[in-house]
């Protein structure tokens, strides 16, 4: 009698075993079988939000990331294997590395992934004051507005408008290094007036033009009698 006993628990113990082999075996082979990029991502954002699967983000960065290195490319793909990268979605935190996705989504025409390598340009330009990063961001943003990006337009406009302050004049220590960097700083300087010069002409001579219009309407408006 006990040896049936301990034969039958064996059998549970033994079935349930079995039971459990074969769902671990199963949610694998799933997964691995997965080859296109975007099942891939699909199955990727299910494992990152926990729909119709535990939660996984460990999971869903392995995925969205090789679902971002499959041919033919796919832009949703490596975008938010980018952003993944931004909020640390699975892995650590890196925004060198979310860049360097904004960037192959952005070459492959997606507006958001234009719009923050744009943005990413233009707080480069704000800190270091220089001419060229200034450049890459209106080609960015410019491509993203083209794209139908809603927030474009209105940082273009910021951009075009609000000049970068100027850094502090480099110090003099009478090396070649120091005499270059001032030459630069001046150069800088120089620019930076004739542009704020030229924006004072062109409102100048918008206000006399808007006042020029007005003595004309005044003189062709009937005088009181």
């Amino acid at each position: 009698m006990v040896q049936r006993n301990g034969t039958k628990r064996l059998r549970v113990v033994l079935l349930v075993f079995g039971v459990w082999m074969a769902m671990v075996h199963g949610a694998a082979t799933a997964t691995d079988s997965v080859t296109d990029a975007a099942e891939m991502f699909k199955l990727a954002k299910q494992y990152a939000e926990g729909i119709g699967v535990d939660k996984d983000e460990v999971k869903a960065h392995e995925l969205m990331v090789g679902a971002a290195a499959k041919e033919p490319k796919h832009s949703e793909a490596i975008f938010n294997a980018g952003v993944y990268y931004a909020k640390g979605i699975g892995c650590k935190r890196n925004e060198s590395k979310a860049l360097d996705f904004y960037r192959e989504a952005a070459d492959l025409g997606h507006s958001e992934g234009e719009f923050l390598v744009g943005t990413e340009f233009v707080r480069r330009y704000y800190r270091y004051g220089q001419e060229v990063e200034k450049q890459y961001a209106l080609k960015w943003l410019k491509r993203a507005e083209d794209s139908g990006h809603e927030k474009a337009k209105g940082a273009l406009r910021y951009l075009q408008e609000n000049p970068a302050p100027l850094p502090p004049p480099p110090r003099d220590d009478g090396s070649e290094a120091a005499a270059s960097a001032k030459r630069t700083h001046d150069k800088q300087m120089m620019n930076a007036k004739e542009r704020v010069q030229a924006r004072k002409k062109r409102e100048h001579e918008a206000r006399a033009a808007w006042e020029a219009k007005q003595k004309v309407k005044k003189a062709a408006s009937p005088r009181d009698l």
